[in-house]
Protein backbone atom coordinates (compact mmCIF):
# COMPACT_ATOMS: atom_id res chain seq x y z
CA UNK A 1 0.00 0.00 0.00
CA UNK A 2 2.83 2.31 0.85
CA UNK A 3 4.18 1.90 -2.55
CA UNK A 4 1.36 2.15 -4.68
CA UNK A 5 0.54 5.67 -2.39
CA UNK A 6 4.75 6.41 -3.68
CA UNK A 7 4.12 5.46 -6.92
CA UNK A 8 1.49 7.56 -7.19
CA UNK A 9 3.22 10.67 -5.67
CA UNK A 10 5.80 10.76 -8.88
CA UNK A 11 5.13 12.93 -11.28
CA UNK A 12 7.98 11.51 -14.21
CA UNK A 13 7.49 8.55 -16.79
CA UNK A 14 10.12 5.81 -17.82
CA UNK A 15 10.65 7.40 -21.09
CA UNK A 16 10.99 11.03 -18.96
CA UNK A 17 13.80 9.24 -16.78
CA UNK A 18 15.65 8.13 -20.02
CA UNK A 19 15.41 11.31 -21.78
CA UNK A 20 16.36 12.84 -18.52
CA UNK A 21 19.29 10.47 -18.29
CA UNK A 22 20.89 11.17 -21.10
CA UNK A 23 20.77 15.25 -20.67
CA UNK A 24 22.83 14.52 -17.24
CA UNK A 25 25.36 12.20 -19.07
CA UNK A 26 25.62 15.01 -22.07
CA UNK A 27 26.07 18.24 -19.57
CA UNK A 28 28.61 15.98 -17.11
CA UNK A 29 30.38 15.16 -20.10
CA UNK A 30 30.65 19.17 -21.82
CA UNK A 31 32.58 20.83 -18.67
CA UNK A 32 34.89 17.59 -18.70
CA UNK A 33 35.58 17.82 -22.64
CA UNK A 34 36.01 21.74 -21.65
CA UNK A 35 38.42 21.60 -19.03
CA UNK A 36 40.55 18.49 -21.07
CA UNK A 37 40.51 21.12 -24.40
CA UNK A 38 41.60 24.19 -22.51
CA UNK A 39 43.77 22.52 -19.92
CA UNK A 40 47.37 24.20 -20.51
CA UNK A 41 50.86 21.98 -20.98
CA UNK A 42 52.23 24.43 -18.47
CA UNK A 43 52.11 27.55 -16.86
CA UNK A 44 55.12 30.20 -18.13
CA UNK A 45 57.92 30.29 -15.32
CA UNK A 46 59.08 33.37 -14.07
CA UNK A 47 62.50 33.94 -15.28
CA UNK A 48 61.44 33.06 -18.71
CA UNK A 49 60.42 35.92 -19.56
CA UNK A 50 57.48 35.31 -21.47
CA UNK A 51 54.06 36.77 -22.13
CA UNK A 52 51.27 33.92 -20.93
CA UNK A 53 49.77 33.47 -24.28
CA UNK A 54 49.00 30.33 -25.05
CA UNK A 55 48.50 29.08 -28.96
CA UNK A 56 44.65 28.46 -29.24
CA UNK A 57 44.35 24.84 -30.69
CA UNK A 58 41.87 22.78 -28.93
CA UNK A 59 43.74 19.61 -26.35
CA UNK A 60 47.04 21.53 -27.68
CA UNK A 61 46.78 24.16 -25.64
CA UNK A 62 50.61 25.45 -25.18
CA UNK A 63 52.71 27.82 -24.63
CA UNK A 64 54.14 30.36 -27.20
CA UNK A 65 56.83 31.31 -25.96
CA UNK A 66 56.26 35.01 -27.07
CA UNK A 67 59.15 37.27 -25.31
CA UNK A 68 58.14 40.03 -23.02
CA UNK A 69 59.93 42.32 -25.15
CA UNK A 70 58.33 41.19 -28.74
CA UNK A 71 55.18 42.15 -29.58
CA UNK A 72 53.61 39.54 -31.93
CA UNK A 73 56.16 37.04 -32.79
CA UNK A 74 57.90 34.12 -31.88
CA UNK A 75 60.85 31.77 -32.69
CA UNK A 76 60.48 28.63 -32.73
CA UNK A 77 62.29 25.17 -33.84
CA UNK A 78 60.20 23.83 -36.10
CA UNK A 79 62.26 20.18 -36.98
CA UNK A 80 65.47 18.78 -36.79
CA UNK A 81 66.52 17.85 -40.87
CA UNK A 82 69.73 15.34 -42.01
CA UNK A 83 71.05 15.90 -45.42
CA UNK A 84 72.88 12.58 -46.57
CA UNK A 85 75.88 12.58 -48.78
CA UNK A 86 75.14 13.46 -52.05
CA UNK A 87 77.88 12.34 -55.19
CA UNK A 88 78.05 13.77 -58.08
CA UNK A 89 80.10 11.87 -60.93
CA UNK A 90 81.22 14.20 -63.87
CA UNK A 91 82.85 12.49 -67.18
CA UNK A 92 84.64 14.15 -69.37
CA UNK A 93 84.78 11.71 -72.62
CA UNK A 94 82.53 14.21 -74.12
CA UNK A 95 85.83 17.02 -74.60
CA UNK A 96 87.51 16.80 -77.40
CA UNK A 97 91.17 17.33 -76.94
CA UNK A 98 94.26 17.28 -79.02
CA UNK A 99 97.55 16.04 -78.00
CA UNK A 100 100.76 17.86 -79.20
CA UNK A 101 100.96 16.31 -82.77
CA UNK A 102 97.48 17.78 -83.03
CA UNK A 103 95.56 13.98 -83.08
CA UNK A 104 92.63 14.13 -80.90
CA UNK A 105 93.05 12.01 -77.26
CA UNK A 106 90.46 11.06 -75.30
CA UNK A 107 90.93 12.26 -71.78
CA UNK A 108 88.03 10.74 -69.75
CA UNK A 109 87.94 11.00 -66.56
CA UNK A 110 85.77 10.93 -63.40
CA UNK A 111 85.60 13.62 -60.76
CA UNK A 112 83.80 12.90 -57.56
CA UNK A 113 81.98 15.92 -55.39
CA UNK A 114 80.88 14.73 -52.16
CA UNK A 115 78.77 17.10 -49.62
CA UNK A 116 79.63 15.68 -46.45
CA UNK A 117 76.87 14.83 -44.04
CA UNK A 118 75.82 17.27 -41.65
CA UNK A 119 72.77 17.90 -39.27
CA UNK A 120 71.02 21.32 -39.91
CA UNK A 121 68.62 22.75 -37.60
CA UNK A 122 65.78 24.78 -39.35
CA UNK A 123 64.36 27.89 -37.72
CA UNK A 124 61.00 29.27 -38.71
CA UNK A 125 59.99 33.09 -37.93
CA UNK A 126 56.16 32.50 -36.67
CA UNK A 127 53.72 35.40 -36.98
CA UNK A 128 50.87 35.18 -35.07
CA UNK A 129 47.24 37.33 -35.24
CA UNK A 130 45.03 37.78 -32.38
CA UNK A 131 42.93 34.71 -33.34
CA UNK A 132 45.62 32.17 -32.86
CA UNK A 133 46.33 33.29 -29.23
CA UNK A 134 44.86 33.17 -26.15
CA UNK A 135 45.30 34.77 -22.84
CA UNK A 136 46.06 32.51 -19.36
CA UNK A 137 43.33 34.64 -17.59
CA UNK A 138 40.81 33.66 -20.28
CA UNK A 139 41.90 30.23 -20.00
CA UNK A 140 41.28 30.43 -16.18
CA UNK A 141 37.98 31.90 -16.41
CA UNK A 142 36.86 28.99 -18.71
CA UNK A 143 38.17 26.69 -16.64
CA UNK A 144 37.12 27.92 -13.50
CA UNK A 145 33.23 28.42 -15.17
CA UNK A 146 33.54 25.01 -16.58
CA UNK A 147 34.61 23.22 -13.61
CA UNK A 148 31.98 25.25 -11.33
CA UNK A 149 29.38 23.80 -13.74
CA UNK A 150 31.03 20.01 -13.34
CA UNK A 151 30.79 20.28 -9.81
CA UNK A 152 26.95 21.06 -9.60
CA UNK A 153 26.53 18.55 -12.52
CA UNK A 154 27.73 16.06 -9.71
CA UNK A 155 25.06 17.42 -7.40
CA UNK A 156 22.13 17.69 -9.99
CA UNK A 157 23.06 14.16 -10.97
CA UNK A 158 22.68 12.52 -7.36
CA UNK A 159 19.74 14.35 -6.20
CA UNK A 160 17.62 13.85 -9.33
CA UNK A 161 18.41 10.19 -8.98
CA UNK A 162 17.61 10.22 -5.59
CA UNK A 163 14.02 11.37 -6.03
CA UNK A 164 13.51 9.31 -9.30
CA UNK A 165 14.22 6.34 -7.30
CA UNK A 166 11.71 6.93 -4.13
CA UNK A 167 9.31 7.89 -6.70
CA UNK A 168 9.36 11.55 -5.08
CA UNK A 169 9.90 13.53 -7.99
CA UNK A 170 8.01 16.53 -8.63
CA UNK A 171 7.58 18.34 -11.98
CA UNK A 172 7.77 21.71 -10.08
CA UNK A 173 11.94 20.79 -9.87
CA UNK A 174 12.42 20.79 -13.94
CA UNK A 175 13.41 24.81 -13.51
CA UNK A 176 15.44 24.29 -10.93
CA UNK A 177 17.51 21.45 -12.44
CA UNK A 178 18.63 23.64 -15.35
CA UNK A 179 19.28 26.60 -14.07
CA UNK A 180 21.50 25.29 -11.23
CA UNK A 181 24.41 24.45 -12.99
CA UNK A 182 24.50 27.81 -14.74
CA UNK A 183 24.26 29.30 -11.35
CA UNK A 184 26.98 27.45 -9.87
CA UNK A 185 29.33 28.46 -12.58
CA UNK A 186 28.55 32.29 -11.61
CA UNK A 187 29.17 31.35 -8.04
CA UNK A 188 32.76 30.21 -8.99
CA UNK A 189 33.73 32.59 -11.05
CA UNK A 190 32.26 34.89 -7.72
CA UNK A 191 34.38 33.25 -5.58
CA UNK A 192 37.56 33.15 -7.91
CA UNK A 193 37.58 36.59 -8.15
CA UNK A 194 37.24 37.14 -4.52
CA UNK A 195 40.21 34.93 -3.74
CA UNK A 196 41.95 36.05 -7.31
CA UNK A 197 41.79 39.97 -5.75
CA UNK A 198 42.68 39.17 -1.97
CA UNK A 199 44.36 36.22 -1.37
CA UNK A 200 46.23 34.61 -4.55
CA UNK A 201 48.20 37.18 -5.11
CA UNK A 202 48.65 37.00 -8.72
CA UNK A 203 50.75 39.16 -10.97
CA UNK A 204 50.65 39.52 -14.79
CA UNK A 205 53.08 36.65 -15.17
CA UNK A 206 51.74 33.80 -13.95
CA UNK A 207 54.22 33.15 -11.39
CA UNK A 208 52.13 32.97 -8.59
CA UNK A 209 48.81 30.98 -9.44
CA UNK A 210 48.23 27.61 -7.77
CA UNK A 211 45.80 25.94 -11.23
CA UNK A 212 44.55 23.01 -9.42
CA UNK A 213 44.25 24.77 -5.79
CA UNK A 214 41.90 27.17 -7.77
CA UNK A 215 40.11 24.13 -10.11
CA UNK A 216 39.64 22.69 -6.21
CA UNK A 217 38.00 25.46 -5.25
CA UNK A 218 35.78 26.09 -8.49
CA UNK A 219 34.24 22.33 -7.99
CA UNK A 220 33.41 22.86 -4.60
CA UNK A 221 31.44 25.82 -4.96
CA UNK A 222 29.55 24.26 -7.70
CA UNK A 223 29.10 21.37 -5.79
CA UNK A 224 27.95 22.92 -2.39
CA UNK A 225 26.37 26.38 -3.77
CA UNK A 226 24.39 27.18 -1.36
CA UNK A 227 27.35 27.29 1.33
CA UNK A 228 29.23 29.05 -1.26
CA UNK A 229 26.39 31.48 -1.54
CA UNK A 230 26.82 31.80 2.18
CA UNK A 231 30.47 32.44 2.14
CA UNK A 232 30.14 35.20 -0.29
CA UNK A 233 27.51 36.73 1.84
CA UNK A 234 30.10 36.61 4.91
CA UNK A 235 32.92 37.73 3.12
CA UNK A 236 30.26 40.92 1.77
CA UNK A 237 29.72 41.72 5.13
CA UNK A 238 33.12 41.59 6.17
CA UNK A 239 34.55 44.00 3.33
CA UNK A 240 31.63 46.55 3.69
CA UNK A 241 30.65 46.28 7.24
CA UNK A 242 30.45 50.36 8.47
CA UNK A 243 32.23 50.36 12.16
CA UNK A 244 31.78 53.69 13.80
CA UNK A 245 35.44 53.97 15.78
CA UNK A 246 34.65 57.42 16.95
CA UNK A 247 34.47 57.47 20.60
CA UNK A 248 31.95 60.23 21.16
CA UNK A 249 29.12 59.15 19.56
CA UNK A 250 26.09 61.89 19.70
CA UNK A 251 23.30 60.07 21.83
CA UNK A 252 25.27 57.33 23.29
CA UNK A 253 24.35 56.70 27.03
CA UNK A 254 26.97 57.86 29.01
CA UNK A 255 27.29 56.68 32.92
CA UNK A 256 29.15 59.21 35.08
CA UNK A 257 28.85 58.31 38.75
CA UNK A 258 27.44 55.57 40.78
CA UNK A 259 26.05 56.17 44.36
CA UNK A 260 26.16 55.58 47.41
CA UNK A 261 29.32 53.38 48.56
CA UNK A 262 27.54 51.44 51.07
CA UNK A 263 23.83 49.81 51.42
CA UNK A 264 21.76 49.07 54.61
CA UNK A 265 20.69 45.91 55.99
CA UNK A 266 16.56 45.75 56.11
CA UNK A 267 15.72 48.94 54.59
CA UNK A 268 15.08 50.38 50.81
CA UNK A 269 18.11 51.80 49.78
CA UNK A 270 18.27 53.92 46.40
CA UNK A 271 20.78 53.68 44.18
CA UNK A 272 21.58 56.67 41.79
CA UNK A 273 23.33 56.19 38.31
CA UNK A 274 24.40 59.44 36.85
CA UNK A 275 25.10 60.44 33.74
CA UNK A 276 23.41 61.22 30.19
CA UNK A 277 21.23 59.92 27.76
CA UNK A 278 20.68 57.08 29.95
CA UNK A 279 16.86 56.61 28.69
CA UNK A 280 18.36 55.70 25.18
CA UNK A 281 20.33 52.74 26.39
CA UNK A 282 18.87 49.06 26.94
CA UNK A 283 20.49 48.27 30.27
CA UNK A 284 20.07 45.20 32.47
CA UNK A 285 21.15 45.75 35.80
CA UNK A 286 21.97 42.58 38.52
CA UNK A 287 23.36 42.75 42.50
CA UNK A 288 25.41 39.55 43.10
CA UNK A 289 24.18 37.73 39.99
CA UNK A 290 20.89 38.86 40.79
CA UNK A 291 18.25 40.52 37.97
CA UNK A 292 17.14 43.40 39.54
CA UNK A 293 13.32 43.55 39.01
CA UNK A 294 11.74 46.52 36.51
CA UNK A 295 8.99 47.62 38.99
CA UNK A 296 12.18 48.63 40.69
CA UNK A 297 14.00 50.83 38.61
CA UNK A 298 13.30 54.71 37.54
CA UNK A 299 15.27 55.76 33.97
CA UNK A 300 15.46 59.33 33.03
CA UNK A 301 17.83 61.15 30.39
CA UNK A 302 20.24 62.04 33.82
CA UNK A 303 19.20 59.42 36.25
CA UNK A 304 18.62 55.80 36.50
CA UNK A 305 16.89 55.49 39.95
CA UNK A 306 17.23 51.53 41.82
CA UNK A 307 15.13 50.61 44.62
CA UNK A 308 17.05 47.97 46.08
CA UNK A 309 16.02 45.78 49.87
CA UNK A 310 18.74 43.24 50.63
CA UNK A 311 16.66 40.07 50.04
CA UNK A 312 16.60 37.24 52.67
CA UNK A 313 19.22 35.24 50.95
CA UNK A 314 21.68 38.24 50.67
CA UNK A 315 21.86 39.13 54.09
CA UNK A 316 25.16 37.13 54.95
CA UNK A 317 26.99 38.56 52.30
CA UNK A 318 29.48 41.38 53.01
CA UNK A 319 30.05 42.82 49.80
CA UNK A 320 27.24 43.60 46.90
CA UNK A 321 28.50 44.08 43.22
CA UNK A 322 26.10 46.03 40.78
CA UNK A 323 26.45 45.03 37.50
CA UNK A 324 25.09 46.83 34.57
CA UNK A 325 25.00 44.59 31.18
CA UNK A 326 24.12 46.33 27.73
CA UNK A 327 21.89 45.03 25.32
CA UNK A 328 24.06 42.05 23.84
CA UNK A 329 24.92 41.12 27.44
CA UNK A 330 28.62 42.81 28.09
CA UNK A 331 29.04 44.47 31.04
CA UNK A 332 29.38 48.22 30.77
CA UNK A 333 30.93 49.55 34.03
CA UNK A 334 30.27 47.72 37.83
CA UNK A 335 30.45 48.91 41.32
CA UNK A 336 30.68 47.16 44.90
CA UNK A 337 28.88 48.58 47.28
CA UNK A 338 29.65 47.26 51.08
CA UNK A 339 27.42 47.24 54.61
CA UNK A 340 26.99 49.39 56.72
Amino acid sequence: MENNQQTATSEIGTTEKISAGVLLIIFTLFPIWLIMAYWPDRLPNPKENVRPLYIDELYHIRLACIPDSICCTDTLIIKNTTVDTVTHTITDSAIKKTDSTGKPKDTAKTRTDTVRRQNLVVIKQRYYTKDDLIDLNTILLILVAATGFLGNMIHIATSFTAFVGSNQFKRSWVLWYFVKPFTASAIALGLYFVFRGGFFNYSADASGINLYGVLTMSVLAGLFTDKATLKLADIFEVVFSVKDKRTDKLGEPKISSITPSKLSLNVDNIILINGENLDKGKFTFKINDEVVGADKIGVTASVITIHYTIPSTQKDKTEFKLQILDDKNKEVISKTFTLQ
